[in-house]
């Protein structure tokens, strides 16, 4: 995945865990925690965005499925 000069960034929550440490192969990230996290609220985010998850349906006419 090409991500240009955006940070990659987990999250718990609206708690940002820091910045991830890139691996040499480009798809691996590391990141140091110094204390427990519930693995049901992390979330991936780069640029702001999330994409840990797919993107929402979008319906026809450009809005989200509801």
């Amino acid at each position: 995945m090409p991500l240009g000069g955006a940070a990659v960034e987990f999250w718990s929550g609206d708690q940002r865990l820091g910045r991830v440490r890139p691996h040499p192969d480009g798809r691996t990230f590391s990141l140091d925690l110094t204390g427990a996290v519930r693995v049901e609220d992390l979330s991936v985010r780069v640029g702001g965005r999330r994409i840990d998850q797919a993107p929402p349906s979008v319906a026809r006419g450009g809005a989200p499925a509801a």
